[in-house]
């Protein structure tokens, strides 16, 4: 099946399945809508990411009580890529991680990677595209940091709600430190860096008898209430007993969006475990986010001495987590020492990818995630041009007359454009992303294209 027609099922089956939700209805016309998505899911089976047709399965259930055998499986991302998007040479210090973010405001993702000491910041811009990422040149943005410090993680997020990304590093004996962009959304400026983090002071506070290494910090929604909850992932050593262990930490942010407060930390929260499936007895290593599209948060993670990972899908809600760690499998990715992932939709093509770094080689490598793997294709029945495109959307050899014409996002959404002169339509005003064009003929034959808005 090409692209352009999984596109086209799946706005199909999603605008089924919403006309059910919306008008549960009985009759002929409901049986008729059930018949034709229990056909789309069946033809869809064997081309979408697993994950996505079972979010299509249980919606299915939900709204019209059609059983379908789901299945289970982790992730899928494309191949390691060393150096994407025109990153070139590598780093002269070591580095852990490589942080997609937009520091500047301007739509794309940059990339914001950490010194292993977390004193500097390098800065890396994206001077392409949201959707044709480019990278050159950088930026070193300097940081006071305790001398306590040691190794350190760090991870960006509007913290205070004040629109611009702030900072938070834990070291690798638990020191905690918080620097606030001074600056503003567009012009990333951070402030000196303060021991403490909103009620948290270090991880040692939380360890009676023994001591914390390696702790690497999430900014994350974990709990769907719009405020960012810390999570932590730390390998810990009793000194008592000796004995070692490694959890995931969460500390639930029970302040507000613009006034955080942490207190407790809770350990392996939600199901949630600091050693699966045999990984390696140290140091935990968790990248979250929405890796399936069903709405919640999602956690792959690898450990300090692993070559793989473990892939954690959040089987509960975005307010209820709950991970299931008898479910949890491995996406097949090869990782190397202290690859500490960090995820972003680079492509803008709707799914999340992941970006990590070498720390023996000190280059960025990067996995596509083809959850969503919309192409832009050329069909031989008509144009559109440019595309992508920003302004003007030109159309050639249309069919005949035109009866109506349907510009449809990702969402479904329907946007109410015209045809002007010269077969033009004017979409400078639509959002960035993915769109169908729609053309349906006086004779009741249709056309579609898919185009991106940059």
């Amino acid at each position: 099946m090409s692209k352009s027609k999984l596109f086209v099922k799946e706005l199909s089956l999603q605008n089924m399945l919403s006309q059910l939700e919306q008008n549960p209805s009985s009759g002929k016309a409901r049986r008729r809508i059930i018949r034709s998505i229990q056909r789309i899911l069946d033809e869809l089976r064997q081309f979408l990411r697993i994950e996505k047709w079972n979010h299509y399965a249980k919606w299915a259930m939900a709204v019209a009580g059609i059983t379908l055998a789901a299945e289970t499986s982790a992730q899928s991302f494309q191949p390691r890529v060393d150096q994407p998007f025109g990153l070139t040479n590598p780093f002269p210090f070591y580095v852990y991680q490589a942080i997609p973010a937009d520091v500047d405001a301007d739509g794309d993702l940059d990339l914001v990677v950490p010194r292993v000491f977390a004193d500097s910041l390098v800065i890396m811009t994206n001077v392409g595209t949201p959707t044709l990422p480019q990278f050159a040149g950088s930026t070193v943005v300097e940081l006071t940091v305790a001398p306590s410090m040691g190794f350190a993680f760090t991870d960006l997020g509007d913290i205070d709600g004040d629109g611009d990304l702030d900072l938070v590093n834990i070291g690798f004996y638990g020191d905690i430190q918080f620097a606030e962009n001074k600056g503003s959304a567009s012009n990333f400026q951070m402030d000196t860096m303060t021991t403490g983090f909103f009620g948290l002071n270090n991880m040692q506070d939380f360890q009676a008898g023994g001591y914390f290494y390696a702790s690497t910090p999430q900014l994350v929604d974990l709990d769907g209430d719009g405020d960012l909850d810390l999570i932590v992932g730390a390998y810990s050593f009793n000194q008592s007993t000796y004995t070692d262990t490694s959890h995931i930490f969460f500390a639930e942010n029970t302040g507000s969006p613009s006034n955080p407060s942490f207190g407790n930390l809770q350990t392996d929260p939600f199901g949630l475990m600091g050693r699966p499936l045999g990984l390696s007895n140290d140091y935990p290593l968790p990248c979250f986010g929405d890796f399936d599209l069903d709405g919640d948060q999602d956690m792959i993670m690898n450990a300090y001495s692993a070559d793989t990972d473990v892939y954690f899908e959040n089987n509960g809600s975005a307010t209820n987590p709950n991970f299931n760690p008898q479910m949890a499998s491995s996406i097949g990715i090869t990782t190397s020492n202290y690859t500490l992932f960090s995820s972003g939709d680079i492509d803008s093509d709707g799914d999340l990818d992941l970006f990590g770094m070498d720390l023996y080689s000190r280059t960025i490598f990067f996995h596509e995630n083809q959850l969503i793997n919309i192409g832009v294709e050329e069909s031989p029945e008509f144009k559109i041009y440019p595309n992508p495109v920003s302004e003007t959307l030109f159309i050639e050899n249309l069919r005949g007359e035109l009866e109506e014409m349907d510009i449809i996002s990702m969402d479904g959404k329907r946007h109410g454009l015209s045809l002007g002169m010269n077969s033009s339509i004017n979409v400078g005003h639509l959002p960035s992303g993915t769109y169908l064009l729609r053309l349906v003929y006086s004779d009741g034959t249709t056309q579609e294209k898919i185009w991106i808005k940059e």
